[in-house]
């Protein structure tokens, strides 16, 4: 008579097949995220991240920051690198919108809840507090898998994250969007990649494919040409920009389009505007804000010496807070030591100032 060493396994490696039948069943399941049908550039730009995610390591578990200023499709390239893997992974989590979600009353029980049921998919999840969401999620973690954390700017719960970590199997990853470059402790041993803006090809044929409903319109559409170009150069790379201005000028005449960017030369657009106050708004201090709108109106080009120099004498903590404006992709600091930002910042802080 057989017993279970001659069949080739004992009760517990059924328990284990019944799990991978489980996980794989739900993985077959799983659905892709929604990626807007004309995502220009997003194969280049989404290589690295893509590399990070596929690169076979089993022996830790690895987290990515992808870090970019508001609209430059840290989301959507982060979605597009999440869809390309789902078969690399036994579960995969894409929880959005967590900087809002953490701002509602029980924001960080709330966002274990989703965690929690995307796991265990039907099953009904209750959890009366953090520390005992963290116990929970321990319990039911097992396997490699990929978690993705969209928009996140609260220490507090990437922390929470990072005490689930030791019940992630190795070879599992962890991705997070950010505005905020140091969101993480550099001990953490994590990987930072920043979100590189558009090839000026790419940024015409985003344009044009929301203006005209191609990548490469007909010559009749290029009486827009000079406009296109002037539209391009303002938004310099930021998709968000591209496709919000593009779609408003869809089908308008050339007198609209001269009028329509004289105006958002004075007035940016309501939702990038939106974009990128965030980030203003989401600075530690008043002291780091209002070095952002002296920059904004007065400093810009400046050697960063200078800057400091000046606005020291002024009761800033200027070289600080500097880092931080960068830490939040809202200047650079170019190779001759100037100090820099995107043409939208720029307009967006003298837009608060006046």
């Amino acid at each position: 008579m057989p017993n279970n060493s001659s069949m080739g396994y004992n009760w517990r490696e059924s328990i284990f097949f019944k799990k991978i039948i489980k996980v794989t069943n739900t993985g077959l399941s799983r659905p892709a995220l929604y990626i807007a049908s004309c995502s220009i550039g997003i194969h280049r730009r989404a290589r690295p991240n893509n590399s990070w995610v596929q690169d076979g390591s089993n022996d830790s578990i690895r987290i990515l920051l992808v870090c970019g200023i508001g609209g430059i499709g840290k989301t959507t390239l982060t979605k597009f690198v999440y869809n390309l893997n789902l078969g690399y992974f036994e579960i995969s989590c894409f929880l959005a919108n967590i900087r809002e979600t953490f701002k509602l009353p029980n924001g960080l029980v709330t966002l274990q809840k989703q965690l929690l049921s995307t796991f265990l998919k039907n099953e009904k999840v209750e959890i009366s507090s953090v520390d005992k969401g963290i116990i929970k999620i321990r319990n039911v973690l097992c396997f490699r898998k990929v978690l993705a954390l969209d928009d996140v700017d609260e220490t507090d719960f990437v922390e929470v994250i990072f005490d689930m970590k030791d019940g992630f199997d190795y070879g599992s990853k962890i991705i997070v969007t950010t505005r905020h470059k140091s969101l993480l402790r550099p001990q953490l041993g994590h990987e930072v990649h920043e979100v590189e803006i558009l090839f000026t090809i790419e940024e015409n044929e985003l344009f044009n494919f929301h203006v005209f409903g191609e990548k490469n319109p007909i010559s009749e559409d290029y009486n827009y040409k000079e406009y296109s170009e002037k539209v391009i150069e303002w938004c310099r790379g930021l998709s968000l920009g591209l496709q919000v201005i593009g779609s408003l000028l869809a089908g308008k005449s050339k007198d609209v389009w001269r009028s329509a960017i004289e105006k958002l030369r004075e007035i940016p657009t309501n939702k990038i505007v939106y974009k990128l106050r965030l980030s203003y708004e989401l600075l530690e201090d008043d002291h780091d804000q209002n070095l952002l709108l002296y920059l904004c109106c007065f400093f810009e080009g400046m050697k960063k010496d200078f800057v400091v120099r000046i606005l020291d004498k002024c009761n800033f903590y200027t070289l600080v807070g500097i880092q931080n404006l960068i830490d939040r992709s809202l200047v650079t600091i170019e190779y001759v030591n100037e100090i820099t930002m995107h043409q939208l910042v720029r307009d967006m802080g003298r837009d608060i100032v006046r």
